[in-house]
């Protein structure tokens, strides 16, 4: 029966995160096509409102079933005092994004990209190498060290300066502009996805927050991300640039990584009786001292045949 119903749990995950996935793809795909045939760049918006409900949908849909998963499988996630452990694609991605902020703040200096910024562009320059240095530092056994705690907040960091760079600085496009919209959407799923991360380190995962963060950080945030990045050699897409899609495609994948993982982490016995046996309490401590008693019990000269 528990084999059973940790099959069940599983399977609940899987069909989540595929259902999760399969929407986010479609959205990413029709707003590819939408874009092609709808977007007006000289007013920077599109033409037809119904293509943009319709990805725009898409992907709410995708961000819901996520969160639904995460709900139905709240007290199933593992959430002991050790880490969700780590397979060895997340650190192979993890060591990939790293390097890729690294190279990618080089690369900008090089060329001289960084003298016509915004100031929020700016911040987040200066922040990649060590954004890139916190997300190698995620995939060491520094991870869990004083280190490794305080670099997985870089990441979240840049994200909110993202975030506030996008929504507030006018230089590329209006406020109200469905491209800075799903932007912001995709930044926001990261950025949840690397708060949860910076959250396992710290040994207080959450296990809404975690399934949800990965499920839509893979399939919204990546999705849309290769999208972008493809129409920015077809269509000439310039927002965001291609070097943050690049960015966020890497660490998209390290949320696709994550997933066997969090799935590996599931449990049948809800959280308190996992914390409850942790902790030494009930289970086998009191059937040794009940088995002690009895043998103490059996022992007693001055016990009479009746157990008087």
């Amino acid at each position: 029966m528990p084999k059973e119903k940790s099959k069940d749990f599983a399977l609940k995950y899987k069909v989540g995160a595929a259902v999760a996935g399969v929407a986010g793809i479609a959205g990413s795909v029709i707003y590819s096509l939408a874009y092609k045939k709808y977007y007006d760049k000289e007013v920077m918006h599109y033409n037809s409102a119904k293509a943009v409900y319709l990805y725009g949908a898409l992907i709410a849909v995708s961000l819901l079933v996520a969160l639904l998963t995460a709900v139905v499988l709240r007290k199933h996630l593992s959430r002991t005092p050790s880490e969700l452990a780590q397979g060895g694609a997340t650190q192979f991605f993890r060591f990939l994004s790293g390097f890729l902020f690294a190279g990618l703040f080089v690369y900008s200096l090089v060329r001289g990209q960084w003298t016509s910024a915004s100031v929020y562009d700016k911040i987040s320059l200066w922040l990649m190498p060590f954004v890139g240095a916190g997300m190698v530092l995620g995939a060491t056994s520094l991870r869990k060290k004083w280190i490794g705690c305080l670099s997985s907040l870089l990441p979240v960091i840049w994200t909110g300066v993202l975030i506030f760079g996008y929504y507030f600085s006018r230089e590329d496009m209006p406020i109200n502009s469905p491209e800075k919209n799903l932007t912001n959407v995709v930044i926001a799923a990261l950025l949840l996805f690397l708060l949860s991360e910076s959250r396992d380190c710290l040994d207080d995962l959450n296990p809404v927050l975690c399934v949800f963060a990965t499920i839509s950080a893979a399939f919204v945030g990546g999705a849309v991300s290769i999208s972008r990045i493809i129409m920015h050699f077809v269509c000439g897409l310039g927002h965001p640039t291609l070097m943050i899609n690049v960015l966020f495609l890497s660490l998209a994948l390290c949320a696709a990584a994550r997933i066997p993982d969090v799935a590996s982490a599931l449990r049948e016995e809800p959280v308190a009786v996992l914390d409850k046996l942790l902790n030494g309490e009930g289970g086998e401590d009191e059937e040794t001292e009940t088995a002690e008693d009895a043998e103490k019990v059996e022992d007693d000269p001055t016990r009479d045949g009746n157990g008087e």
